[in-house]
């Protein structure tokens, strides 16, 4: 029996035991139609075309050699984690409901320092609170109101109002019917909605933002991993390219592309 897994080419050990991968899955498993695998490799290829997952399997190794960040292949393990993103890639440390706790992270005197220093050594972190804009302030805000979200709105003349809505008629605009629009609000709408901690400090701070029920503080640090790994595949294409090896080339290229648009420009929620 091969010693190897046939995908990666590891060897097999008390941790890493040999399973039986069949190479046609409609076939049973015979001696003619199975080959010693990984579980790991096993369980990622399934009925998957075996040169890309090969490919892929290849790619996490060097990842994980390299201490690179990866992109999650399972669908359900983005979305658990996906609530804990936000701005790029981070890693959640903590969710905090301790109400003292939450306001003391919030109210952060430090905040208001002018130490460039003092205020990055500051937990990140992302709060979801309900809130309003102080009263004697609000015509100073309605104008522009500063806080962006899409929700939906109803067209009738109870929501927009009569002059919106008889706008919407005579120019024979959809009307009656549920929206999802990007709005400008000077509340949360009666919502807990999640903040990071700058944009959550520039409402207090600048357009009196009143906090009227918290219910968590998530913190988290910065993922710098990201960095590393762009450097790396940069360098690596720079070489394809030197070489002339258009194949590789692209490659890195692809990686690169779909690691920024699916990791770094991670910011469909705040």
């Amino acid at each position: 029996m091969n010693q190897r897994c046939h995908m990666c080419n590891a060897r097999f050990t008390w941790k890493n035991r040999p399973t039986l991968d069949r190479m046609d899955n409609k076939l049973g498993h015979s001696k003619d139609n199975v080959l010693p695998c990984c579980l790991y490799c096993n369980t990622c290829k399934a009925n998957r075309d075996e040169n890309q997952m090969r490919l892929m399997i290849q790619l996490r190794k060097y990842a994980l050699f390299k201490q690179l960040p990866m992109t999650l292949i399972s669908d359900d393990g983005y979305q658990l984690l996906r609530n804990g993103i936000t701005g790029g890639l981070s890693q959640v440390m903590h969710r905090i409901t301790d109400q003292d706790r939450c306001r003391q992270l919030i109210y952060d005197a430090n905040r208001l320092s002018e130490d460039v220093l003092v205020v990055d050594k500051m937990l990140l972190f992302v709060a979801e609170v309900r809130g309003h804009t102080d009263e004697q302030y609000i015509n100073k805000m309605i104008n522009w109101g500063p806080i962006l979200r899409n929700i939906d709105i109803t067209t009738n003349k109870e929501t927009i109002g009569e002059f919106m809505y008889n706008h919407l008629v005579d120019h024979k605009l959809p009307h009656d019917k549920v929206e999802r629009k990007l709005t400008n609000l000077i509340d949360t709408n009666n919502e807990v909605m999640s903040f990071n901690n700058y944009y959550l400090w520039l409402l207090i701070d600048t357009c009196h933002f009143i906090i009227d029920e918290i219910v968590s503080v998530t913190t988290f640090t910065k993922h710098t991993n990201f960095n590393s790994f762009v450097k790396e595949f940069m360098n690596m294409r720079q070489q394809a390219k030197d070489v002339k090896n258009e194949g590789l080339g692209q490659f890195c290229k692809l990686i690169l592309n779909s690691a920024f648009g699916g990791d770094a420009l991670n910011s469909e929620k705040y």
